[in-house]
């Protein structure tokens, strides 16, 4: 009961959200759900179909049989999501060649998965009994997992690649940087990223730590399962909690410096086109389903720039539906022909936007 009310309120957190979007139409969207909906039942009935195709063969084929059918058919179903709700972009000339920037990321996950696969298979002969049961289990789970978001992730990639092409190839402005009107930009947004004060601190949440570790020994004990094995278990969880904030508390604190060293890879330069702004190596739409543009400033803070104030959709979050993002743009020198470009494109393409950047 608890589980349907948190999905309905956050069923309603969504839907509030997605209605403050300026994508957001009612017919459009009711054909959306109906669409979804036509999708989930189409599936629910082939994999009745599927299970008792299963169930003339052995275990091993019919758990072969349905496992591929639940990733063939949940590769489907985001795609089929993926098309309904991907922005629409212009026909590249054929002379053109679509970039390869987001595939290339995705590369480097398809290596972490590839050593994951590994590392749990070498688990599977080495550890003993029945622990050998959870290792394939881990790895059954892993790889349909992997092999979905790879397969997903390649498509929604190369969407990314081919709106960023279009971007770059007719582009409303592109701005270039020298090395040091780039290096000055570096430091200011590595100066901003260490002004941002850290979200977890030890001193304000290490009584939360405490009481939850209090809350899961008393409901491990309270279930029967005895004080030294609710001890263990709640120490356990409590280390690993303990583990995986420390690593996000480290991540957090060199997040400065490793924003340096990605903006110092990064080409100094800034497109700003129909398809959205290019900018310290993202690509960010200018309305999309997951986020729109709510305001574009000029800041005249040294170093000058645009800034660009997103509104994003927290999918499952019912108590937040929605986030503010920002956006910062350096203007090069000898702009002003520029901004008044864009103040009227800005315009057009986004009517809801406040637009006060000439």
């Amino acid at each position: 009961m608890v589980l349907a009310l948190f999905a309905l309120f956050s069923a309603l957190g969504s839907w509030a959200a997605w209605r403050r979007n300026p994508m957001y139409p009612t017919r459009s969207t009711l054909r959306g759900v109906l669409a979804v909906l036509l999708m989930i039942a189409a599936l629910v009935a082939a994999l009745v179909g599927v299970v008792n195709l299963a169930q003339r063969y052995s275990k091993t084929v019919a758990l072969a049989i349905i496992f591929s059918f639940v990733i063939v058919a949940s590769i489907a179903m985001i795609l089929g999501i993926m098309a309904m709700t991907a922005p629409k972009v212009a026909t590249l000339p054929p002379t053109v060649t679509m970039l390869r920037f987001h595939r290339k990321k995705l590369g480097l996950w398809a290596k972490r998965w590839v050593v994951s696969m590994l590392v749990v298979g070498i688990l599977a002969f080495v550890l003993p009994g029945a622990s050998e049961g959870i290792a394939y289990a881990l790895g059954t789970v892993l790889g349909m997992l992997g092999i979905v978001m790879l397969v997903v992730g390649y498509f929604a990639a190369r969407n990314q690649d081919r709106i960023l092409t279009a971007l770059e190839h007719q582009p409303w402005v592109h701005w270039q940087y020298s090395p040091a009107q780039w290096a000055a930009w570096t430091d200011a947004q590595v100066a901003r990223a260490k002004a941002i004060p850290p979200a977890f601190s030890w001193r304000r949440h290490s009584w939360k730590i405490a009481a939850l570790w209090l809350v899961i020994a008393a409901g491990t004990f309270i279930l029967g399962l005895g004080w030294i094995y609710a001890l263990v278990y709640a120490t356990a969880i409590f280390a690993l909690m303990v583990l995986i904030l420390s690593l996000g508390a480290r991540s957090e604190r060199h997040s400065p410096e490793t924003l340096r060293k990605k903006m110092e890879r990064w080409a100094p330069e800034v497109f700003l086109g129909e398809e959205g702004v290019f900018c310290d190596g993202v690509l960010t739409p200018w309305v999309s389903t997951d986020d729109w543009l709510l305001e574009a400033i000029l800041d005249e803070g040294l170093p000058r720039h645009l800034l660009l104030q997103f509104e994003k959709i927290n999918a499952g979050n019912a108590s937040i539906p929605t986030s503010r993002l920002e956006w910062r743009v350096p203007l090069p020198e000898a702009a002003e022909a520029d901004l008044a470009r864009l103040q009227k494109e800005l315009k057009a393409k986004v009517p809801t936007a406040k637009v006060q950047i000439y």
